[in-house]
């Protein structure tokens, strides 16, 4: 890419109309990758944009999945997307993190009925 059509690409993304709801999603998903970062470089910075819009456009894809349209090339474009954006997440160093969601032993115990739960001798 020339650095002129960089330079052009880069005046429309600042005219856009940042109020409709694709800008609102891509600056809030770019404001949560970087705040993944703490101290970006240019070049984290640069993934982050392409990560945010990759995210974006996938939801956007998963919205007209959901709502019926089942095209192959619909499909493929998801998958091809997503692999994108799983490569470039490893590459940033973002990796899921999954919540844990185990109960403490005593809410576990609270959640029995009382016929099941065991009986405390204090």
């Amino acid at each position: 890419m020339s650095q002129q059509s960089a330079a052009k690409i880069a005046r429309k993304l600042l005219a856009a109309d940042h109020r409709t709801a694709w800008p609102r999603r891509f600056d809030a998903l770019l404001h949560l990758y970087l705040a993944e970062l703490h101290d970006p470089t240019p070049a984290q910075t640069s993934l982050c944009r392409r990560v945010a819009t990759l995210e974006v456009g996938l939801e956007a894809i998963e919205a007209r999945m959901a709502a019926g349209e089942d095209d192959a090339s619909l499909l493929d474009a998801y998958a091809r997307a997503s692999g994108t954006l799983s490569r470039l997440l490893r590459l940033l160093g973002i990796e899921r993190r999954p919540k844990d969601i185990t109960p403490s032993l005593e809410q576990y115990i609270a959640s029995l009925p009382p016929s099941a739960r065991p009986a405390i001798k204090e």
